[in-house]
């Protein structure tokens, strides 16, 4: 699925079904096609972690991390390209970070 019919489903369901609500989604459609590409906001806390994922099942994961949260059950990733991912601990074997954070 697209960026743009994403972004036309959620705000479908978030906009009133008038004409003014229709005007508002093609405006902010078409200000999304102007700006041709997603900016990923940073902040002081994004760094490049690889994080590498063993899978229970003997599959062997690595993603690019610009910030981890891990907790007792599970492992949040946002991803370089902005988009989160959400990793089950119950699923994992094991998974590793570099750089460790006492290597920064």
């Amino acid at each position: 699925m697209t960026k743009e019919k994403e972004l036309r489903e959620k705000l479908e369901v978030m906009l009133p079904r008038t004409k003014a609500g229709n005007d508002m989604l093609k405006a902010i459609i078409s200000m999304a096609k102007q700006k041709g590409r997603e900016e990923v906001i940073h902040d002081e806390t994004d760094k490049d972690i690889v994080v590498t994922v063993r899978w229970f099942d003997g599959y062997l994961e690595s993603f690019r991390a610009r910030q981890i949260r891990a907790g007792e059950a599970l492992l949040w990733l946002r991803l370089e390209d902005g988009k989160n991912r959400n990793i089950p601990l119950r699923n994992v074997r094991w998974y590793s970070l570099y750089p460790e954070s006492h290597e920064d």
